[in-house]
């Protein structure tokens, strides 16, 4: 049965503007819609079809007796929405807003990927920025917070971080690609020795020339992250891809979770605005599974994806 994005509001006018809203944008197609103003037909409508999210106006929620069985998505208009609970979006602002807010949590309708990297329960992020840097540093500090509770992998792309922060020599990056190129069965006899470990996160970086992330295909980036993951058991995989490469976008495929750093005061909108068209080119699903985050203090940061990932 097909899964479906279920709407209930009791403001008809409302609710029915907002889905012909959605159905006018791109990043909206193949997402199955259906709108209620109550709840009796909502729950009519539920025995008959899959439905994979509610997004649903929060005081008619708090006042069901019984709750759906699937994610749901509160709309509030402030003040009635309890601490715990469904995360909330704000119901008075643009169509655009909610949508963008609304494609955050909808993975249910996420499109699954042959060949997924990670088993179940699993997840693959990566971040991206256009300003050198700023994925960097959040990437690693999200691993760091993460592997407090859970087993996580950090893969870094940038050839000059990771060396700088942990003094640790060699080019063990520059390595895993050199095999995975050869499709040698040298990386998987030799992977382990070349992960270091680093404040009690699995890590794998350091590159001898910017070229060998260059020349490193989606591909073969892909193949190594699925080496990676047939090693061990990690809950998740934190990827520092920076910009847009061939090799990011290898990493961005396998992701569940995209996230892309904007910068401050738009600084460099054309070229982040370059970033996400070409990222679209290579995976239309793209928005289903994109966080864009206005750049602010990384501990803010890293507090708000904590609380987005599993």
């Amino acid at each position: 049965m097909e899964q479906v994005l279920a709407i209930l509001d009791g403001e008809e006018v409302y609710v029915t503007r907002l889905l012909s809203f959605f159905q006018t944008q791109e990043r909206f197609a193949g997402i199955t819609a259906a709108v209620f103003t109550k709840e009796e037909s909502f729950w009519g409508y539920a025995k008959k079809h899959k439905v994979g999210m509610l997004l649903c106006e929060a005081g008619l929620y708090q006042n069901m007796e019984q709750k759906p069985d699937c994610q749901v998505v509160l709309l509030s208009a402030g003040g009635c929405v309890r601490e715990e609970g469904p995360p909330v979006i704000f119901k008075f602002q643009s169509a655009g807003e909610i949508l963008d807010e609304l494609l955050k949590y909808y993975q249910e309708l996420q499109p699954k990927k042959e060949g997924k990297a990670m088993e179940a329960g699993s997840w693959i992020l990566t971040v991206c920025a256009v300003e050198g840097g700023k994925a960097s540093g959040l990437s690693y500090a999200l691993a760091k917070k993460k592997c407090k509770n859970q087993k996580i992998f950090y893969l870094s792309l940038d050839p000059f971080f990771m060396p700088a922060i942990s003094g640790i020599q060699g080019n063990p990056l520059t390595e895993a690609i050199y095999f995975i190129k050869q499709n040698s069965i040298k990386l998987k006899e030799n992977l382990s020795e070349m992960i270091q470990k680093y404040e009690r996160v699995d890590c794998l970086f350091g590159v001898s020339h910017w070229a060998d992330l260059s020349e490193c295909s989606a591909a073969e980036l892909a193949g190594l992250i699925q080496y990676i993951a047939e090693l061990s058991k990690y809950d998740g995989i934190i990827i520092d891809a920076g910009g847009f490469t061939d090799a990011s976008a290898g990493a961005m495929e396998l992701s569940n979770y995209i996230v892309f750093i904007s910068s401050e005061e738009g600084k460099f909108s054309s070229q982040e605005h370059e970033f996400i068209k070409q990222a679209k080119t290579r995976q239309p699903d793209l928005e289903m599974k994109l966080w864009k985050m206005p750049r602010c203090g990384e501990d803010a940061m890293v507090e708000e994806l904590c609380h987005r990932l599993p």
